[in-house]
């Protein structure tokens, strides 16, 4: 400020003196000059000072509207899609599990436990469906005026009310129209394969461990050690990404059950904390299984009583040969029941979680199946039934049988693995192990081929010296020839009978003739001819058949016939043979 003064100053002196033309200048008040000036200076600067002090004012209030434009806009756009975009109803259906329970419209897969909601317009109202949902309780129908029939959870909280508003129309339309515009979209239609997650994502190290051992224990039969199915659906993780299958939605199915499939959560077997432990781990990568050979089998067998040392004759007071062999599943055990006294006789233990118990020709031998693959041996002609020999055959078996052909009675003992998928042979009064087969092979001698083929049902022949095997995910019969064992070189002779798949369970009609087993995802039973030793008929039976061992009886006016369960539907068929 003080150099503008000063160069004010020397400007005017010098236009003084220029006016002045070189004349003696006139004599000037410099003060009064220098005050002028200055008042002039200053006043200046106070007018460029308030001009600039309202221009700043001027743009901060710009600054201000603009941020509060931004702001609004923000708020708009935040508020639109709940304003203009629908929930999907088809994601919902998914998310809430529905179909573990119902049939559901534009869904291939649904449940039998609850109502089937294809054509539930025709029944009820909207506000009735969507009441169903909040709240289940609330619901009476007139087969079960007290309440509800089956425990339906309440859907608030796993979905919004925008979601149940969404489903119910989406009902309410037979599955065509979403929340009141459109073509829903199709199940098909719906979420694209998600990304498989890594089992680090989801579990730690020992709650893999954990989660492992109750598969094998309560979910491998149906699903499969490789979780690629038979019985029950393939459950691998890129099967359950393929059809969109989430944490939740794999929750529900466990708690609630589907189809065949318990109901583990609402059953109790599953607690809250397993149920949400196995829908992790089935969303993580599938595990090796381990091996094990016919090395592993001979280390593993145990003759605790040699044959030499067995009673040559009957040593109890009690009637031995109407003994009953109870399996005791959960704790490993086999309860021996004398039949005449309805008094338990004594309880032996055999191998994890036994399967089922199979009596030698003669009666004097009973032979127990694990799940975990050991087989035990127990004498009924002991002082009190006594463990003689076990063996570990495998690491998850199903079934055992022996040969009953005459000359061959009780000589061997077969053993049918699920995994490694194998049969193996022993001797009948040892246990000693004599041979191991895979039964690895091609979808019924075609296509694809299938290392997870296991053996389900064995039965043992009564017209010639044959096991007659069940492989279950071929869909094939083996007639098993056991008589030439003894022979150098020469291995078991195995005829293989195409029939449907996937096999599962079987037993003889009243004739012990013939051998039927049912096919669960074909829907239908084989019949196959001991005599003969061919495949005799596929029978259109219901959903998924399973039949019952012993299911079988000679009607007085038709002969023998032979009855199936549904797993799905809760009926009985009954095949005349």
């Amino acid at each position: 400020m003080k150099r503008i003064l000063l160069f004010v100053i020397l400007l005017a002196m010098l236009l003084a003196l220029a006016a002045c033309g070189g004349q003696k200048a006139p004599e000037v008040n410099v003060d009064a000059t220098v005050a002028a000036v200055q008042a002039e200076a200053d006043a200046k600067v106070a007018e460029a000072q308030k001009a600039a002090e309202a221009t700043a004012e001027a743009a901060q209030k710009l600054v201000e509207e603009a941020q509060k434009q931004v702001e609004e806009a923000q708020k708009q756009a935040e508020e639109a899609p709940m304003a203009e975009e629908s929930p999907d109803p088809v994601a919902a259906i998914q998310k809430a599990g529905c179909t573990a329970c119902h049939v559901v419209p534009g869904f291939d897969e649904g449940g039998n436990l609850g109502p089937d909601l294809t054509d539930i317009a025709s029944r009820a109202d909207k506000a009735y469906v969507v009441e169903s949902m909040v709240d289940p309780e609330a619901v009476k129908v007139k087969d079960c005026p007290a309440g509800p029939c089956t425990a339906m959870p309440p859907m608030l909280g796993t979905l919004t009310e925008a979601e149940i508003d969404a489903v119910a129309d989406y009902l309410m339309s037979g599955g065509k129209v979403a929340a009141g515009e459109g073509e829903a979209p199709q199940a098909e239609a719906t979420p694209a394969p998600a990304e498989t997650p890594s089992q680090e994502a989801l579990l730690t190290d020992e709650e893999f461990e954990r989660a492992k051992g109750i598969f094998f224990d309560r979910c491998a039969g149906c699903h499969g050690v490789l979780r690629k199915g038979a019985t029950g659906k393939n459950i691998t993780p890129e099967a359950l990404a393929e059809r969109g299958r989430d944490l939740n939605f794999i929750k529900n199915i466990i708690t609630n059950g589907f189809g065949g499939m318990p109901a583990w959560g609402k059953l109790g077997i599953l607690s809250d904390e397993e149920v949400d432990l196995m829908a992790r781990y089935v969303l993580s990568p599938v595990p090796e299984p381990p091996d094990w050979t016919f090395e592993d089998i001979k280390n593993s067998w145990v003759v605790h009583v040699p044959v030499e040392e067995r009673p040559a004759q009957p040593e109890t007071d009690r009637n031995w040969e109407n003994y009953f062999g109870v399996i005791l599943r959960d704790v490993g055990k086999v309860a021996i029941i004398d039949g005449d006294k309805k008094e338990l006789v004594t309880i032996i233990p055999s191998g994890y979680a036994s399967h089922i118990l199979r009596s030698s020709k003669d009666g004097r031998y009973f032979y127990v199946i694990g799940r975990d693959g050991k087989l035990s041996l127990i004498d009924l002609w002991s002082k009190e039934p006594t463990l003689v020999a076990e063996a570990r055959t495998c690491l998850d078996a199903r079934s055992v049988d022996t040969s009953k052909y005459e000359g061959y009675e009780g000589k061997y003992a077969i053993v049918g693995c699920y995994w490694p998928s194998a049969m193996v042979v022993v001797d009948g009064q040892t246990l000693e192990p004599l041979k191991m087969v895979s039964t690895q092979g091609y979808d019924r001698s075609q296509g694809e081929f299938i290392r997870e083929n296991r053996v389900a049902a064995i039965v043992s022949s009564h017209f010639s010296p044959e096991w007659i095997v069940n492989i279950k995910e071929a869909g094939q019969i083996w007639m098993v020839d056991y008589s030439q064992l003894e022979k150098k070189g020469r291995p078991l002779g195995v005829k293989m009978i195409d029939t449907e798949r996937f096999l599962h369970d079987g037993g003889w009609d009243g004739s012990k003739r013939y051998f039927l087993e049912a096919a669960n995802t074909s829907k239908k039973v084989v019949v196959i001819d001991a005599k003969e030793g061919e495949f005799v008929a596929s029978i259109d039976v219901g959903d998924k058949p399973h039949p019952g061992r012993g299911a079988n009886w000679v009607h007085p006016e038709y002969g023998p016939v032979w009855a199936t369960g549904h797993i799905k539907d809760n009926k009985i068929a009954v095949i005349g043979t």
